[in-house]
């Protein structure tokens, strides 16, 4: 059926489409850590209950364009996020960096290390630049921020180190994810929210 598609929009658009999944889902869980929420409207908080439903709609299509880019950032999405406070115990009565190494486990043998290593590390960056940006709004809400814990310069290096080794495993996915972060946050996120790097 995607045949006279070309491969690279097909990607981009599962990498977008598996972007705004990760995004409302991961809003849709910061309703749950006790910061002031009330006064913004995320684009999970306008789905409401129905964010599971859109959710898993947005991400079967993903996974229908492209299952090994849609289902590793997914992974990589949920290991990074549990590396951010790894001794929280969650659910599963496991703690959170146990969880994330079992992630990135599965994600390796479900898709092989090769686009398993690449999504983790362009996610990473991504949580990184997502950390600078964010940092004086998550000290006001009192979130984990690894500027906070690390600073700015160790957190920018990292950032490039992560960034440079997933372009040398996957320079296409990487490019897309760095370029398409920005349109994803600008779909899902409160247009009142203020970002600084200062």
């Amino acid at each position: 059926m995607f045949a006279a598609v070309p491969r690279i929009l097909l990607r981009a658009t599962a990498i977008f489409l598996a972007g705004i999944v990760i995004k409302i889902t991961d809003d849709f869980l910061d309703d749950f850590t006790g910061s002031d929420l009330a006064v913004r409207r995320s684009l999970a908080q306008k789905l409401g209950r129905g964010v599971a439903a859109y959710g898993l709609l947005l991400f079967a299509v993903a996974v229908s364009l492209d299952a090994v880019s849609a289902c590793t950032l997914f992974f990589a999405a949920y290991a990074v996020g549990m590396f951010k406070d790894p001794n929280l115990i969650l659910p599963t009565c496991f703690p959170a960096w146990i969880e994330s190494l079992l992630v990135t486990t599965g994600g390796i043998l479900l898709w092989g290390w090769q686009p398993m290593v690449s999504s983790l590390t362009v996610m990473l960056a991504v949580q990184l630049i997502d950390d600078c940006l964010d940092q004086n709004l998550d000290w006001q809400e009192q979130r984990n921020n690894l500027v906070h814990r690390w600073g700015k310069v160790e957190v920018f290096i990292m950032a490039v180190i992560a960034t440079a080794i997933s372009l040398q495993i996957d320079w296409g996915k990487t490019i897309l994810v760095l370029v398409l972060a920005p349109v994803v946050n600008l779909v899902a996120e409160d247009p009142r929210k203020r970002r600084s790097c200062l």
